[in-house]
């Protein structure tokens, strides 16, 4: 069986259950069957119209049909029903049409077939027209109650349309009002007398054709209707509203009116007819002015941001003129202020350590206290430029993973002759082979513990105990723990911890201290996404911490190479060896001179100014060179690599030996050729181990 046949035993059984074939017997219906037509119609293809006329009627096999009048559904047959029997009986054109919904076949009953077995039975023309009968008070029943509806429907969107406040307005085809509602008694007009009134007439000037082009002669329907179109709608010159406006401004949408549903205007093929156009406006002015005075507010604002733009920039221009002008003068402060230094610790710690001079023992605490003076000045100026660079942004972090139980280790084994001179012990009990990785700037966390440290041992009391552990808290998180013993801190005072030049009353203690390491900890650790924090009681000691991100996993860094080659002391050998410094300084000379004094084939040139320093060198050849950075002639970047560029000294190492020691300053100089940065105040042993490493290549 194909979908455009079907087989005679299906075909009779569906056949059979039709009421009115009831009465014809066996042998009749087979014939009945058998003599009948197939018909096959795609779906949502026409059987037959309203008017066309007529001579068959059709019994569904399969698929479904709908009946319709005027494009208004009445019914729909499926299969086993039967329809189109009004044309058997009435000669009249069809009084409704009928299509398919689906792909559908029929069985035609035409009048030969009709008149050779059903005319001539009297029960089938009596079922027949019961059938009719009650087709037709079922449909009075329907159009009855929908009129009804209807009605009440009417009613309803009437009083809905004469009661609000927008303007509504129907007009026909040509352009015609055939309805407005109450709310044009606002422009002065009457609903009544706007009957057959062109809308053009009610348009100003300027939109009369614009708008009659756009909403009537496009005939706008469902999604495509117009919204939200500016018409502005004049107003009734004899009309009172007329002494204070001419016209109104107006947002409409305009529909398109039809004799069909919108579904069925937009499906091609469909019979429909266009009835005119339905307007709704809406008061528009107050709206208007609102938008305008929110555009001239959105100008002003817009205006306001562009001036307060142009403020913040010229506020981040002078920020970073002060900036410049600041850091500036903390490098001039620093220097100004490491060149005396340099002088004071130099000199003391020559007295402190000298083998050929015997100080008594007044004298000699008065140099240590001098040496203890300056060095303590020395880590004021550094804290300073520390908190300095980081408030300036200026302080570049280096995230990176390492093994922080060995950094602990390390720590713990620096800091222990300090503690010893304070009764203090450091109990470390990591094991250096369980690494555990945090990911951290590492310098700056060292930094940061190494202050932790300090802090355990010099408030710690006598034979009390620092305690360094490490954990691992949450998932990725590691805490590093610094506990002491010592004075604790009262609850009061927690908030002052972390603030700069807060010492809580330590300032009377004798203890040294500035009161900005603990500041600088806590910002170097929020640089490093930790975070820092402690516990502490009053005379019950405190527990320091950071807590940071777990790094990943790092090799176990190899052994350093043991050094064969021991630095030579004054007596490994009595080749001269030729050091050139250039200072303009004559105190600075005359402390690396005697610092060096002891070592007897060390011969030690100077040169006041960079001319002089590098003609010194292309004569003297010496085997290392000691450069300052201010100097007069040029300065020592200028004289390094006049050095460089000529043969004859290419070969010397040179070391700057300056007092410029900002942020950067030791990269740059490294970057600019120097082999070696030292910083004033001259570490001597430092120095004395760069030059015999030079001394041994």
């Amino acid at each position: 069986m194909t979908e455009r046949s079907m087989e005679f035993d299906k075909r009779l059984e569906i056949i059979k259950k039709v009421p009115f074939l009831k009465h014809l017997s066996q042998e009749e219906l087979l014939v009945f069957v058998k003599e009948g037509f197939q018909r096959f119609i795609q779906k949502e293809k026409p059987i037959f119209e309203d008017g066309a006329p007529g001579n068959a009627m059709y019994i569904v096999l399969f698929g479904r049909i709908e009946i319709f009048k005027e494009n208004k559904l009445i019914a729909v047959r499926e299969a086993g029903d039967f329809f189109g029997e009004m044309a058997m009986l009435d000669s009249k054109p069809r009084s409704a049409g009928a299509r398919t919904l689906e792909d559908t076949l029929l069985f035609e009953v035409g009048q030969t077939l009709f008149d050779n077995f059903l005319g001539s039975n009297s029960n089938i023309i009596k079922d027949l027209l019961l059938t009719i009968s009650n087709r037709c008070r079922v449909d009075l029943d329907i159009i009855d109650s929908g009129f009804l509806e209807l009605y009440k429907s009417e009613e309803r969107y009437r009083t809905i349309v004469e009661t609000i406040s927008n303007i509504v307005l129907q007009i026909d085809p040509e352009g015609r009002v055939v309805f407005a509602n109450s709310s044009v008694n606002y422009l002065g007009y009457d609903p009544e007398e706007l009957n057959g009134v062109s809308i053009e007439s009610l348009l100003s000037p300027n939109q009369a054709n614009t708008v009659l082009r756009r909403v009537l002669m496009t005939r706008r329907v469902g999604p495509r209707a117009t919204s939200d179109l500016e018409m502005a709608l004049k107003v009734k010159e004899d009309s009172p509203a007329a002494e204070f406006m001419e016209e109104v401004l107006y947002l409409v949408d305009a529909h398109g009116l039809w004799d069909v549903r919108n579904d069925l205007v937009i499906k091609k093929g469909t019979k429909k007819q266009f009835r005119g156009t339905l307007l709704i406006a809406r008061d528009y002015t107050e709206k208007k002015k609102s938008e305008e005075e929110s555009k001239r507010r959105q100008e002003k604002l817009e205006e306001l941001v562009r001036e307060r733009t142009l403020v913040l920039e010229q506020a981040k221009k002078e920020s970073e003129r002060a900036n410049q002008a600041k850091s500036e003068f903390l490098s001039k402060v620093s220097h100004e202020l490491r060149t005396p230094l340099n002088a004071i610790i130099g000199f003391s710690h020559l007295l402190e350590t000298s083998e050929n001079e015997t100080l008594a023992g007044e004298k000699m605490e008065f140099v240590r206290h001098i040496n203890e003076a300056g060095n303590q000045l020395l880590h004021l100026i550094k804290e300073i430029l520390d908190l300095s660079r980081i408030e300036s942004d200026k302080v570049e972090i280096v995230l990176e993973s390492f093994d922080v139980v060995a950094m602990v280790c390390d720590l713990a084994a620096f800091m222990t002759p300090n503690a010893k001179e304070h009764n203090v012990k450091i109990i470390c009990d990591l094991d250096s082979n369980r690494p555990v990785t945090v990911k951290a700037d590492k310098k700056k966390l060292k930094q940061v513990l190494l202050n932790f440290l300090t802090n355990a041992i010099k408030y710690n009391r006598k034979d009390g105990t620092v305690t360094l552990e490490t954990e691992t808290i949450a998932e990725g998180r590691i805490q590093v723990r610094v506990s002491d013993t010592g004075v604790g801190i009262a609850k009061e005072d927690h908030w002052k911890v972390f603030e700069p030049f807060q010492r809580l009353d330590m300032e009377y203690s004798g203890i040294e201290g500035t009161g900005i390491g603990l500041t600088i900890c806590k910002r170097l650790v929020n640089l490093m996404h930790g975070r820092i924090g402690f516990d502490s009681e009053k005379g019950k000691g405190s527990c320091f911490f950071v807590n940071l991100p777990a790094g990943d996993a790092v090799q176990a860094a190899a052994a350093p190479a043991v050094n064969t080659h021991a630095p030579r002391s004054a007596t490994d050998s009595k080749k001269p060896f030729v050091i050139l410094y250039v200072e303009d300084q004559e105190l600075n000379v005359k402390l690396v001179k005697a610092g060096l004094a002891k070592y007897a084939h060390i011969k030690l040139y100077s040169a006041p100014n960079a001319t002089l320093g590098v003609e010194m060198a292309t004569n003297l050849i010496p085997d290392l060179i000691l450069m300052d950075i201010q100097l007069p002639g040029g300065d020592g970047y200028s004289a390094l690599k006049n050095l460089k560029n000529s043969k004859a000294t290419a070969h010397i190492p040179v070391i700057a030996v300056t007092a410029q020691a900002m942020e950067g300053d030791v990269e740059k100089g490294i970057a600019a050729g120097f082999n070696a940065y030292l910083t004033k105040p001259i570490n001597f042993d430092e120095l004395i181990k760069i030059i015999f490493e030079y001394q041994n290549c």
